[in-house]
């Protein structure tokens, strides 16, 4: 089944496609497995209701047309392992506290934080084990029910039945690899959730991505300030997308944010290689590190994604 593009998808692979899989003819397009292209080309995918696994992008460069061939679906053994294996992750993940201890200073600028707001934005470093329990700590350390994530926001059908007490589709986050989505943050959503202590989740990665990394910043900030009303939330996505100021990579997320809510702190998350300030072993330290808060993570373990 061929499926078209709109003129808007069409120019979004043209500027980011590696290469014609058939030096200029009529083909396959190839893309870069962990690049852009990759990326841009699953969440069009996404956007048209095709899993990416099925979609084929294939392109006529000299009538300019771009479109997607839809594969037709075959039985995957190793993916269906691989699902039952995040399951059982799930199900067997140890959610509790991290022992934490916060420095007074950091305690009263978050305290103040929280009165006066928020959000936390925590930075983390996607795929680290214990980065959910960063955030099922920090919430009930200082009653926060609104959990915000980097994870596409077309996947709130699934998170909204999982917690329903549905199956998990992992099908539909079979693609996800790098990290942002783990078998820990599904067991710590639903132990929130069990608990009473979950009010909202917000999905805030936008599908499909806009044109550059500052535009899609923006987009992800808007979908946070509408999501969350006037709640204080805990807003969880890669360092470089927490930051309060514009970097080398462009404008983030945090600095909008920061610009809208007086109560915006930015969190970042320190793991091993970087000597830990505290000698006591397996102890969290949060503390005061100038115009942001730094959380050490030590012990910190490989996390298990859908795709392994």
């Amino acid at each position: 089944m061929r499926v078209e593009l709109t003129g808007a998808e069409r120019a979004r692979l043209r500027g980011l496609v590696d290469r014609l899989s058939t030096n200029g003819a009529s083909g396959a397009l190839v893309a870069a497995p962990h690049g852009r292209s990759r990326v841009a080309q699953d969440a069009i995918a996404r956007a048209h209701g095709i899993p990416p696994g099925d979609a084929q992008f294939c392109a006529d460069p000299a009538s300019g047309a771009v479109w997607i061939e839809v594969r037709p679906p075959r039985e995957d053994p190793g993916r269906t392992g691989l699902a039952d294996q995040f399951l059982r992750a799930i199900d067997d993940f140890a959610v509790g506290d991290l022992d934490l201890e916060v420095e007074p200073p950091a305690l009263a600028r978050l305290s103040a934080k929280v009165d006066a707001g928020g959000p936390f934005l925590v930075g983390e470093r996607h795929g680290v084990e214990q980065n959910p329990l960063v955030a099922y700590t920090l919430m009930r350390r200082f009653g926060l029910r609104v959990l915000a994530l980097e994870w596409a926001a077309d996947l709130r059908p699934v998170i909204d039945r999982f917690l329903a007490g549905g199956a998990l589709d992992v099908a539909r986050l079979a693609d996800s690899a790098d990290g942002r989505i783990t078998a820990g943050h599904f067991a710590v959503l639903r132990a929130l959730h069990r608990d009473g202590t979950l009010d909202r989740v917000v999905l805030f990665d936008p599908v499909p991505w806009p044109g550059t990394w500052s535009e899609r910043d923006r987009d992800m900030a808007a979908r946070v300030l509408r999501e969350t009303g006037h709640a204080t939330a805990l807003v969880m996505a890669g360092s470089l997308h927490t930051r309060l100021r514009r970097h080398r990579h462009g404008e983030p997320m945090g600095a909008h944010l920061a610009h809208a809510r007086s109560g915006a702190v930015e969190v970042r998350l320190r793991y091993p290689g970087e000597p830990p300030p505290t000698g006591r072993a397996g102890v969290c330290l949060l503390r005061s590190a100038g115009a942001w808060l730094e959380l050490t993570v030590p012990d910190a373990r490989q996390a298990l994604t859908p795709a392994g």
